[in-house]
């Protein structure tokens, strides 16, 4: 085999296959919850590009990116002078003049801020999306603007709860399902989906 088609067959083997060197990439940092109490996260607004800080369903805090690295992401808050650490194990916070970041909550990232659903034939109907301050919105399939709003009640690692006051209705969305609950009717499958 001659040296040219030696090179041919090896950059193609590189770009079919990609580096066996390369990094692993960054997970996504774009939603931090705290563990112990669902009405506090911090998410990225991809309006502003900040990440906002929710507390009892209020926008609280608004934070510029300082470093997005692997396991934590690093921001700054300049109207208290406050750097914030997130990690997949907690909350770390350095206030102005402080040396070294003091743990404050424990929380992780997690990676369902929309969650997608599908009629019997597999069809796609529409999404749910994360905001801020608790809130959720549906977009069914081909709409422009939200056709349904939710704030959410509950988190766990296995499912989130969204309730929606005008319907009195609950959704619960698990890892490829959502069910629905109005009024004091059980809780029943209705979709299924996946974040």
């Amino acid at each position: 085999m001659s040296k040219l088609k030696f090179w041919l067959l090896a950059l193609s083997f590189v770009f079919v296959t990609g580096s066996a060197f390369s990094d692993p990439p960054v997970p996504s940092h774009f939603y931090w919850q705290n563990s112990n109490y669902f009405n506090h996260y911090v998410l990225y607004d991809f309006a502003s590009h900040d990440y906002i800080e929710t507390v009892d369903c209020k926008i609280y805090w608004h934070f510029k990116v300082v470093t997005n690295q692997l396991n934590t992401l690093t921001l700054f808050d300049a109207s208290r002078g406050m750097t914030m650490q997130l990690t997949y194990d907690g909350m770390y916070l350095k206030p102005k003049g402080a040396t070294a970041f003091t743990f404050y909550q424990k929380g992780t990232f997690d990676t369902r801020t929309q969650f997608s659903h599908y009629d019997q034939n597999n069809t796609y109907t529409g999404a749910l999306t994360k905001q801020h301050a608790c809130g959720w919105v549906e977009y069914l399939s081909g709409a422009t603007s939200p056709t349904w709003r939710f704030n959410q009640i509950g988190w766990t690692p296995g499912y989130v709860d969204l309730y929606d006051g005008g319907r009195n209705m609950l959704v619960r969305l698990n890892k490829d399902s959502m069910y629905l609950r109005t009024g004091t009717n059980p809780l029943a499958f209705f979709k299924k989906g996946h974040w």
